[in-house]
């Protein structure tokens, strides 16, 4: 018997050093070897669609849950396992893999999660398998051990713990919790059983045994030369109490190889439904599988059996989302699993105790906190279900509460001086005290959706009210933000007061996607999107926090210092949607990679925290986030089918990687609110032959497809019919097309794709070339830098090289006329310089500005 309580601090220091030591280390020549992971450590969400609960994994060798952390150590000396880069079965299955070697003796894991019998209401197992083979021609001997500690009542650990809850009805059916509390520090071992307060915790293979009065479970294998063994470890996530004799004996008698079969089986049907988009490139596809077993994963089954929540991770977001959700259940629907978008809205009802809903739900997430954008959340989430689905039944039950949501709505702006949504405390995300932009935007699309509704239930009253209401909020609100943006060179800021306040979040998407809220011909959309790419990205995506764009913009451009900053991954979707919209299909390619480099190798991303080019770090911030992954999939799918308004688009961006010869994009049967669309677009060699089928409705008013931007037609044949106009890049189809062939001449280069993007983040992680551009991953026009600065000289650089610096000392604005930068520049008389780089066609970046005192 051990007692968790008498470990020093010291002792707990040594067990688990493998996660507390910071980051596994590593060197580019290794990363280059492997499949890339961008975080320095990695933690794994090991669970099971709509169970409750989920096993961390942190660097392949601590599985922890609410309850218990095991280790696992290898080699004679029991060195802690350490690995950053894990993979799964298939390159996508949450089924976890792992190797190392050591003195030629190979340790591979493997690992996943099910519940018993597959029911989610069950306790989730996890099954670990080490296989241990000598690869040598002589015998060998080696040691396999663990490492036990209990996390029960624990502080939040940042690497070991996921969370301090478990579901209580959940818990409840295996642990006896007055037992348990009082003796969870106390562990026994017992016929090949882990016992923590009495309850199982462990199954172990035959051979394990405790050493001494160590801490330390561990087993001595002999291996004859090239021979191999294999050690099951059985883990329940909630401990069982003794006198649940047939659950334990259960799990001992599953087999691991016919278990590991049934999940591979679950999970292949389950993931039938995505084949609805199919692009010729594995980390693109894998990462969209991925992202939707998280999502699978991160659904609870309630104690009653008929209702789900839908949550970001079982981790630190172990929690429903008003504005989260918002996304997921867009996402079901976009990929055609209504009755999955339904489920997942259920808690967007508060119910009385009769069970009539009453009003919608208004606070949500670790704290229960009032959202304040919620409002027009709510309306989209619950208004696009019903727009996709025209469910009859389910508007009914919306509607009754529309006329109360839209009488709060209305005594909020009453309520404020500016006629705006009222001012708001630093509550989350653009941490404002005053108006958020981003809720007015969220006003105005839920707005609209109150009006959809309202018409389809032919309340003729309530459409021309409301309308009256759209129109006035929006023309008040237009009016204002550009009082404001007038002083901000065109940029939406965050807040509606001042526009040097709060970080950069919803107006990041300069009102396009998903608000429709302005005019993307409105010159402040471009303005805001090329501000926050240019100023507030950095490796190519997003940052937060410091300062918002329009902030980092005047000191960058002044030569200023500018605030630290954390990568947050999926607000770039929020740019990139809008570039999307645009037209600028590059931009949106470039953001598709870099994106994906900044995911694990088990494809899983972040929210915020990592320091640019430095640490890798998510901090508490738990992989894989949900929102992240919803997004993705979203912007997958945008690219290839999109409705904007009441058009749709097709093919709005693809990679030019993803059109080598023999290769294909396929959308089939996939929903729209215009109705369904399905297409091949198959590439031979400088052709592209597009298959149509498409089954759209009443509703559809145009039909587009986009020609990528890295081909120039030689032809273009709409159903037998030549197109005349070849320059084009949007092409307006009837709705029954059926057929669409492009020729081109051009070579098109293939170096835009993943692993390019890889080969570029590693290059400049590793070897800082001092004059690269830090803010994009690809080579980007950006203003000039000043590399070094003394008394009398003054040296600049253009950031990768990308153009020529043209500057003027007499305070006129430069061009390509102007003064052209050869190597330094005197310092003598200057007192004001400004300098632009000018790229090979002639764009121009922004200018830097210099002041110098008078001598």
């Amino acid at each position: 018997m051990i007692s968790i309580k008498t470990y020093s601090t010291a002792c707990i220091a040594v067990l688990f050093c493998s996660v507390l030591n910071g980051q596994v280390k590593s060197t580019i020549k290794k990363e280059k070897s492997e499949p890339f992971s961008y975080f320095k450590n990695s933690v794994e969400q090991l669970g099971f669609k709509d169970a409750p609960e989920a096993m961390a994994v942190t660097n392949g060798s601590v599985f922890s849950s609410t309850f218990l952390a095991v280790e696992f150590f290898y080699s004679n000396s029991l060195k802690p396992i350490e690995n950053r880069v894990i993979t799964l079965e298939k390159g996508k299955l949450p089924i976890i893999h792992h190797q190392i070697e050591k003195q030629r003796i190979q340790y591979k894991l493997e690992a996943f999660s099910a519940p018993l019998d597959f029911n989610p209401k069950n306790n989730l197992i996890t099954y670990i398998k080490w296989t241990i083979k000598n690869n040598s021609n002589f015998s060998n001997t080696t040691k396999l051990g663990i490492q036990l500690r209990s996390l029960y009542n624990e502080g939040f650990n940042e690497f070991l713990k996921h969370n301090r809850y478990c579901t209580p009805w959940y818990q409840n059916k295996y642990l006896n919790e007055e037992t348990f509390d009082k003796s969870h520090d106390i562990i026994n071992f017992k016929n090949q059983i882990v016992l923590q307060g009495n309850h199982t915790v462990l199954l172990l293979p035959n051979d394990f045994k405790k050493k001494g009065d160590g801490t330390m479970i561990e087993t001595s294998i002999l291996l004859n030369p090239n021979e191999k063994r294999e050690f099951i470890f059985k883990m329940p996530f909630v401990p069982i109490a003794l006198n649940h004799v047939s659950t334990i004996q259960k799990i001992k008698n599953k087999s691991y190889d016919s278990i590991k079969k049934a999940v591979v089986g679950f999970w292949d049907k389950e993931l039938e439904s995505l084949s609805i988009f199919t692009v010729p490139e594995k980390k693109v596809m894998n990462t969209y599988t991925t992202s939707y077993v998280n999502l699978l994963t991160s659904r609870d089954i309630l104690e009653n059996s008929d209702d789900f929540i839908q949550k970001c991770n079982e981790f630190q977001y172990d929690h429903f989302y008003v504005r989260d959700n918002a996304y997921f259940t867009r996402i079901y629907d976009m990929l055609g699993l209504h009755e999955d978008s339904k489920t997942c809205l259920q808690p967007y009802f508060i119910y009385d105790i009769e069970n009539k809903p009453i009003h919608f739900r208004q606070r949500t997430g670790i704290y229960n906190k009032l959202c304040h954008d919620y409002w027009g959340q709510v309306l989209w989430a619950l208004g696009s279900h019903y727009r996709q689905n025209k469910d009859r039944e389910f508007l009914k039950k919306v509607y009754k509460l529309l006329p109360n949501h839209l009488l709060d709505f209305k005594n909020e702006i009453a309520s404020d001086d500016r006629g705006l949504w009222p001012k708001t405390w630093p509550y989350d995300n653009e941490h404002i005290d005053g108006h958020y932009t981003g809720h007015s935007f969220w006003v105005i699309l839920g707005l609209r959706y109150a009006i959809l509704m309202a018409k389809d239930m032919e309340d003729k009253k309530k459409v021309i009210e409301w309308t009256i209401l759209l129109e006035d909020y929006t023309s008040n609100f237009k009016k204002q933000l550009k009082e404001l943006t007038d002083k901000t060179e065109g940029y939406i800021p965050p807040g509606m007061d001042n526009p040097e306040d709060g970080y950069d979040w919803a107006n990041a998407s300069a009102g396009l996607y998903p608000f429709e809220a302005l005019d993307k011909e409105n010159p402040i959309v471009k303005a805001t999107l090329e501000t926050v790419r240019k100023y507030n990205f950095m490796e190519g995506i997003s940052t937060y926090s410091g300062a918002n764009a329009w902030v980092i913009k005047k000191k960058i451009l002044s030569n200023d210092s500018v605030p630290k900053r954390g990568l947050h991954h999926y607000e770039t979707f929020y740019v990139t949607s809008g570039n999307l919209i645009l037209g600028e299909q590059k931009k949106v390619i470039e953001d598709l990679y870099a994106i994906l480099v900044h995911t694990s190798s088990t494809n899983a991303g972040f929210e915020w925290h990592p320091t640019p080019w430095s640490n890798r770090n998510f901090g508490m911030n738990r992989t894989p986030h949900g929102w992240m992954g919803a997004r993705y999939i979203e912007l997958l799918r945008n690219m290839l089918v999109r409705e904007e308004k009441q058009d749709l688009h097709l093919f709005s961006a693809i990679s030019p990687y993803w059109t080598q010869k023999g290769e294909s994009i396929v959308v089939k049967n996939a929903p729209t609110y215009m109705g369904q669309v399905s297409y091949t677009a198959s590439f031979g060699e400088k052709e592209m032959r597009v298959t149509l089928n498409n089954q759209l409705n009443e509703t559809l008013e145009n039909l587009y497809f986009h020609i990528p931007w890295f081909i120039q037609p030689t032809q273009i044949l709409i159903d037998g019919v030549s197109y005349s106009n070849k320059s084009t890049k949007k092409i307006k189809l009837v709705k029954n097309t059926k057929k669409i062939i492009i020729t081109w001449n051009n070579e098109i280069k293939q170096d835009l794709n993943y692993q390019k993007a890889v080969a570029l983040y590693l290059d400049k992680y590793y070897n800082h070339p001092a004059t690269e551009n830090y803010v994009n991953l690809f080579p980007t026009l950006v203003a000039p830098r000043v590399l070094k600065q003394d008394k009398k000289h003054l040296i600049l650089y253009s950031p990768g090289h990308i153009g020529t610096i043209h500057y003027t000392v007499n305070g006129e604005t430069p061009t390509i006329n102007s003064l052209k930068y050869n190597k330094k520049i005197r310092l003598d008389e200057i007192t004001k310089l400004k300098a632009i780089a000018i790229d090979k066609n002639g764009n121009s970046s922004d200018c830097l500005v210099l002041e110098f005192p008078k001598k």
